[in-house]
């Protein structure tokens, strides 16, 4: 990771790779998916690797659950990303008004 993100700002991503579920669930329904690790693959390996990430709110599907954007940066640019997700949620914010 150290590798791919030099250079780079930031990286957004979607914060998960299915819409959100039933919290009882393991792992979204109706999808094949078995397990957390296959669901889960836009922040767990940033967890390893040591990444700084911050996922904000950008709004809710039709259940009323919320969906998120992941920005990610690397090895020491945590106030890079904290930076940029401000921004992000201001200019969200912006939006909803």
């Amino acid at each position: 990771m150290d590798v791919a993100l030099n250079g780079v700002y930031v990286v957004i991503s979607p914060a998960a790779a299915h819409l959100p579920f039933a919290t009882a669930m393991n792992a979204p329904p109706d999808t094949g998916v078995k397990s957390w690790t296959e669901w889960t693959g836009f922040s767990y390996p940033l967890n390893l690797t040591g990444q700084p990430a911050c996922v904000v709110s950008c709004g809710f599907i039709a259940t009323g659950l919320p969906i998120g954007i992941q920005i990610i940066g690397a090895r020491g640019a945590d106030g890079r990303v904290l930076s940029v997700a401000k921004e992000i949620e201001s200019l969200i914010g912006r939006l909803r008004e």
